[in-house]
């Protein structure tokens, strides 16, 4: 439908942007991605900074443009024949090269109120640091395949991990020991949810299920297995009616909870 395309709509911008467009004759690569190809491809081109330590910036094509530009954020806008698209984009306050290797892919972390983070990169490393200075205070081993999921539990001390061994892990931050192995999908498992303090968490699954767990039994509580295809996500909340869930082929599944 038109309303579940424009969701895929998306702007993307090159990620160390701010970095790049203030070097000298600095650029940026820009793209606008539609559900319906072909793309559409571009630059931002930084003409120097202001006194006042702004970017001069100028989209090449005349499809984007560019505006509200300040020291850490700008809007870029897209104007095409169908769809107008506008998102703002918000540099990074700090940036942290150390708690993984250069050119090492980070697929997903998360952080906790206490000032931790955890973080899994591309070579295997599921690791925990704090955020305040990037100094890797844990490094958790026990995953035999990619971690896909990273959750903080409310308490901050304790960390959920999932992934393509179709296990979640529970870990404490404090001793970097699994305190707990949750086993039961048939397949990668792709996303998970906490539900309210951590007593129970939901996990989902590229074998078509979803799980409700008891996390100090390790025991599944309920499945739910009405989707025909991989469950790419899940989360807790109330919704005011219904919530569209997805499919991997492409057909629109609209579940009252």
């Amino acid at each position: 439908s038109s309303d579940l395309d424009a969701l895929r709509d998306r702007l993307i911008l090159q990620s160390d942007w701010d970095q790049a467009l203030r070097e000298r004759n600095g650029k940026a690569w820009l793209t606008f991605k539609t559900a319906e190809p072909p793309s559409n491809y571009s630059e931002l081109n930084s003409h120097g900074v202001s006194s006042d330590g702004l970017l001069y910036l100028t989209a090449k094509d005349e499809q984007f443009t560019v505006s509200d530009i300040k020291r850490k954020s700008l809007v870029i806008s897209y104007s095409g024949e169908h769809v107008s698209l506008s998102r703002k984009f918000v540099a990074p306050v700090v940036t942290f090269s150390t708690i993984h290797e250069a050119k090492k892919q980070v697929t997903c972390l998360d952080t906790s109120q206490g000032g931790l983070g955890v973080s899994y990169d591309s070579q295997g490393n599921l690791k925990l640091w704090q955020t305040n200075n990037g100094e890797v205070r844990r490094q958790f081993v026990g995953h035999v395949g990619e971690v896909y999921s990273l959750r903080f539990f409310p308490s901050g001390i304790v960390v959920l991990s999932a992934g393509a061994d179709m296990m979640a892990k529970i870990w404490s931050a404090e001793t970097g020991q699994c305190v707990a192995t949750i086993t039961g999908h048939r397949a990668a498992i792709l996303d998970t949810a906490i539900v309210d303090r951590g007593r129970n968490i939901i996990t989902a699954s590229r074998d078509g299920t979803a799980k409700l767990w008891d996390v100090s039994q390790q025991e599944c509580l309920a499945t739910f297995d009405d989707i025909e295809g991989d469950i790419n996500s899940c989360a807790v909340g109330v919704p005011e009616n219904s919530i569209d869930l997805g499919q991997s082929n492409s057909l629109k599944s609209l579940y009252i909870i």
